[in-house]
């Protein structure tokens, strides 16, 4: 099967494997003609773990829109996959975006459901809870979904758009669930900002509500863009990684 449509650039943006290593998924975006944004498409593939052979290639959008993939993560034991991103206008300034959500089935790629979240909106980062159950997505909002059904388990504005001094927008630039399954911490990005500080804010699993906010300390206030995050084993800290050689945490 052709892996690419013809005149179409692919460019990788995420993998999964399911937990028996069975089943491998990557992500990836579809872009033509040299056009960063409009008609940029998600891309999925998935491929035998054992022998790398492909099983199916899925390729969703279309010209009236950009569509910039984020994340995948396989889950309910290997046999769905949920892709998060960015669906933009595709006439400059491309605004507002929407956060994209959408589950297919890992044997053969066919589209169960998908969901988008009325702008301004952007996913970002996607994380399961323990079970595999439900995908937490977080960018400019959180969102928790029901995964085998795609209802929406809440949804809240955490992390709303909110314009920086410098007209950048700020959004949870990752995301990561506590060993005991309590709460979601997520780390900001603020963009590239001067005057809005990195921020580790917690959210209760179970209903979207914030648990706590932490802004980091003023010798942490620059030009910060949130790359990643990581929790201890025991979930009592999480660290973050930003753009422009910092590090933080908090407990």
């Amino acid at each position: 099967m052709a892996s690419v449509p013809d005149g179409f650039d692919e460019d990788a943006v995420s993998l999964s494997a399911s937990r028996d290593g069975h089943v491998v998924v990557l992500l990836s975006v579809l872009r033509s003609g040299g056009e960063p944004i409009a008609g940029a498409r998600f891309h999925l593939r998935g491929f035998h773990g054992d022998s790398g052979e492909p099983m199916w290639t899925r390729t969703l959008g279309d010209a009236s829109a950009g569509h910039l993939p984020a994340h995948v993560q396989t889950a309910v034991d290997g046999s769905i996959v949920v892709a998060t991103g960015t669906r933009l206008p595709a006439t400059p300034p491309h605004f507002p975006p929407e956060i994209l959500t959408m589950a297919l089935r890992v044997d053969s790629g066919a589209v169960l459901w998908q969901d988008r979240i009325q702008g301004p909106g952007q996913g970002v980062d996607l994380v399961l809870s323990a079970d595999e159950r439900t995908a937490f997505v977080c960018g400019t909002q959180m969102v928790a979904y029901r995964i085998v059904s795609g209802d929406r388990a809440w949804s809240n504005d955490a992390h709303p758009w909110r314009w920086s001094n410098g007209g950048d927008p700020r959004f949870a630039s990752a995301c990561a669930v506590v060993p005991d399954q309590s709460a979601l911490i997520t780390v900001d990005d603020n963009g590239g900002g001067d005057f809005q500080r990195p921020t580790f804010t917690a959210v209760d699993t179970t209903d979207g509500d914030i648990l706590w906010s932490v802004a980091l300390p003023r010798e942490f206030n620059r030009r910060h863009q949130g790359i990643d995050m990581a929790l201890s084993r025991d979930g009592t800290q999480a660290i973050g990684l930003s753009q422009g050689w910092s590090m933080a945490a908090t407990a």
